[in-house]
């Protein structure tokens, strides 16, 4: 659609509307809403956010009588595109529609509003300002999915997950001191200058917790920052990374201990009766006793056997592209203005959660302790 063309058309579709017949308390409503999905735009050479642009007849029908995309493709609607969206609806509808003017027309966005007002009030229509009809969430799902099921649009595995500032705890400062450090830090390209194999040993004095750092970026294919709990975690990551990880030999990789599920050292104590819980001495294994017990006892319990300590969680930041982004982290950056909704990378935080070989992993977000050390983190990697 180009608003150059549709401008020099709009004094001839005035005329024609000023002379349709008004139906008796007909009311429209034009609506702008971006769409969760992704469509491929060829001039850009990448994919975008569409908006969709819908007249809705609020009376006598309550229907959305038509909609179309915006263009460009991830451009918001211009002012002279929707007045001509209402006008062609009044003078060439659907043929399933008639010929007619309705007697109001509401508007959502006061921009598009303030520009339309004067050109339609002069064909006799009364201009409004309302909040969006009931009903056009439900209409933009169903509509978002046809598109996705014939091919037109899609979305990713992780569009529709909590945004990070859905958490429990999380405040909208801490979010602005995440994003700006990401700023910074992704400007600063400390991948060109520290190779991922390095192994970074980190202390947050705030809370005493020692932690293993690697930084993303030297291969050319992720960038961000990986952080574990003990650097033999880190060893195991890379490995799989790069093909290496054979879990048969790591025999370590199954020996957690069963009271406080740390890694073992040079010297581990093994249950003597099950032969299968490890334990880092003999302290822990008594602490563990009260309730391995039951387990150590009956056989078929071992093969369920789960502890809450052997959950590891490890903290991840990485700069994806908007599209493998949950909507719910883009939209809240770009209202708050926290990251620029044009940038090819946007800095998604998750924790995996990872346990026994008997425990599923699964991806989290973080706490709120988790998204300040990730904060202090990349600032203070801008130092080294």
């Amino acid at each position: 659609m180009t608003a150059k063309k549709n401008e020099a058309q709009i004094p001839a579709m005035l005329k024609k509307a000023r002379a349709l017949p008004q139906t008796p308390r007909m009311a429209w409503q034009f609506g702008v809403k971006r769409l969760r999905l992704w469509v491929w735009d060829d001039e850009q050479d990448r994919a975008e956010r569409p908006y969709s642009m819908l007249v809705m007849e609020l009376y006598p029908r309550g229907n959305v009588i038509t909609n179309l995309l915006a263009s460009p493709v991830g451009t918001y609607p211009n002012p002279i595109d929707a007045l001509y969206m209402l006008l062609k609806q009044m003078v060439d509808p659907a043929e399933d529609e008639k010929l007619q003017r309705p007697v109001q027309i509401s508007f959502i966005d006061e921009k598009l509003l303030e520009y339309c007002r004067e050109p339609l009030v002069s064909i006799g229509i009364e201009v409004v300002k309302l909040t969006e009809a009931t009903g056009v969430e439900d209409y933009i799902t169903k509509f978002s999915n046809k598109l996705i099921e014939r091919g037109r649009a899609s979305r990713g595995d992780a569009a529709e997950r909590p945004g990070v500032h859905k958490g429990v705890g999380i405040q909208r400062h801490a979010l602005e001191q995440y994003f700006s450090a990401c700023k910074d830090f992704y400007s600063s390209n400390p991948w060109r200058r520290i190779d991922e194999v390095c192994a970074i040993e980190a202390e947050w004095l705030k809370g005493g917790e020692k932690r293993y750092v690697t930084v993303l970026g030297s291969s050319d294919r992720t960038y961000g920052v990986a952080v574990m709990g003990s650097i033999q975690a880190l060893r195991r990551k890379y490995a799989r990374a790069s093909g290496t990880y054979d879990v048969e030999k790591d025999i370590e990789a199954n020996m957690l201990c069963g009271n406080c599920g740390k890694e073992p050292t040079a010297e581990t104590f093994r249950c003597t009766g099950c032969r299968t819980l490890f334990y880092c001495d003999q302290e822990c294994q008594r602490g563990n006793w009260n309730q391995h017990q039951y387990e150590c006892e009956d056989p078929s319990k071992l093969e369920h056997v789960t502890r809450e300590v052997w959950n590891k969680r490890e903290q991840t930041m990485v700069f994806l592209d908007p599209s493998a982004v949950p909507f719910d982290d883009l939209e809240y950056a770009e209202v708050n203005k926290f990251w620029d909704a044009q940038s090819s990378k946007f800095p998604l935080i998750f924790v995996s959660i990872q346990g026994s070989p008997m425990l599923p992993p699964r991806v989290v977000r973080p706490t709120p302790e988790e998204l300040e050390w990730m904060t202090q983190l990349i600032s203070a990697l801008l130092q080294t």
